[in-house]
């Protein structure tokens, strides 16, 4: 995955809030749109009596339920991974038991969706209130009870790549900086030809900083709980600025090329 990819737009019974997009949640999402393709076919379907588009029809809407709950459970597995490629804690730590806790949840969200599913595989033949009523409940159970924490789980995983991208933009300016010192004193390069880039670019770096430091506050509860904020808010504005670093770092190394005279 790329840690930050953006969110699929999925049907209100298994959208997605995961920043893990693999092929398994592409494949589940093809299934819900052409279950639910049949569902709009079966209903257009003139030479189809009353009886067989109500038969069928219920068919259709229990595959997009058993598609949708397939689903779940693949970007249950999904944020799992992506929560056990975190950094090693200290087991006393904050961020231990912030991990423990997604971990159970996720268990219990697994428990939850596999629960649904077999209740649905083993009745083969449901009216169509049931079917109505069973996908209800898991849009209910989602909204009110695995979105919340899904949300939680997004914001502490991308708090600590954004740690990583953080330094490693910081790593590469340092190197960018030395480089063009090295080509100035050997008269290169001009004296300060860059010198706007990189200034804006450590601005950009602390600016960063300064709000994944905002979301750590909100997302560990270093302070009190009226002046919590969103952490989504501080981090999305944070990756938007080191993104804005790194294009301009970029910038600088294509402009140090051409000055030297390379391609």
């Amino acid at each position: 995955m790329g840690m930050v990819a953006g969110l699929l737009a999925q049907p209100v019974l298994a959208a997605p809030t995961t920043v893990a997009v693999n092929e398994d949640l592409r494949a589940g999402t093809q299934k819900i749109e052409q279950s639910q393709d049949a569902l709009v076919t079966i209903e257009d379907d003139a030479t189809l009596s009353p009886a067989e588009r109500s038969d069928k029809g219920i068919a259709a809407r229990r595959d997009i339920v058993l598609n949708a709950l397939a689903l779940s459970l693949d970007e249950v597995a999904s944020i799992k991974a992506n929560l056990a490629k975190l950094p090693q804690f200290d087991d006393k730590s904050r961020e231990k038991k912030l991990q423990d806790k997604f971990l159970l949840e996720l268990e219990n969200f697994n428990k939850y969706y596999s629960n649904k599913s077999e209740q649905v595989k083993n009745t083969p033949d449901p009216t169509l209130d049931a079917i109505k009523t069973t996908a209800q409940e898991i849009i209910d159970y989602r909204e009110t009870v695995y979105n919340p924490a899904v949300k939680s789980m997004i914001d502490f995983t991308l708090f600590f790549y954004n740690n990583e991208v953080i330094t490693a933009v910081g790593i590469y300016l340092d190197k960018i900086s030395a480089d063009i010192k090295r080509f100035e004193k050997l008269n290169l390069l001009k004296p300060d030809l860059f010198k706007a880039n990189l200034e804006k670019v450590a601005v950009l770096i602390k600016s960063a900083t300064g709000l994944q430091k905002q979301a750590g506050e909100a997302i560990f509860g270093e302070v009190a709980v009226e002046t919590l904020i969103d952490p989504n808010v501080p981090i999305t504005e944070s990756l938007n600025k080191i993104r804005s670093a790194y294009a301009t770092l970029l910038q600088t190394l294509n402009g140090m090329r051409k000055s030297l005279g390379l391609k």
